[in-house]
């Protein structure tokens, strides 16, 4: 940096994935203070599903427990959004079948891509 070298200098990391960090990012004082904070508490799928699902084909004849049956602990408000969007997407309507299908496919979750990358 190209600043006096008395100036104060605060630089603020973070990351959502800790894994996809490289060994230089992480290694002994690169950083003077390093905090975690516990990842918040899901919410339950019965309480996204409605706003996710409103005006959509074929939502009122499908059973939110039975397609929460298959989610994971992780599962989240954003992850039932895409689920019902490939959904939507590949059938025209949610049904069911389609929805568990798309869970099980584990499509909708983000991955990190391997090799080199920007």
């Amino acid at each position: 940096m190209d600043t006096h070298p008395s100036a104060p200098i605060l630089t603020l990391a973070s990351t959502n994935d800790v894994t996809t960090l490289d060994a230089a990012s992480i290694r002994i004082a690169r950083f003077d203070w390093i905090s975690k904070s516990a990842t918040p508490t899901m919410t339950p799928p019965r309480t996204s599903w409605p706003p996710t699902c409103a005006g959509v084909p074929g939502a009122g004849d499908v059973s939110v427990s039975e397609v929460a049956a298959y989610f994971g602990p992780e599962t989240s408000g954003a992850d039932i959004r895409e689920i019902v969007r490939r959904t939507v997407l590949s059938t025209g309507a949610i049904t069911e079948p389609d929805l568990v299908a798309a869970v099980r496919s584990g499509r909708f979750k983000a991955y990190v891509p391997q090799g080199n990358y920007l």
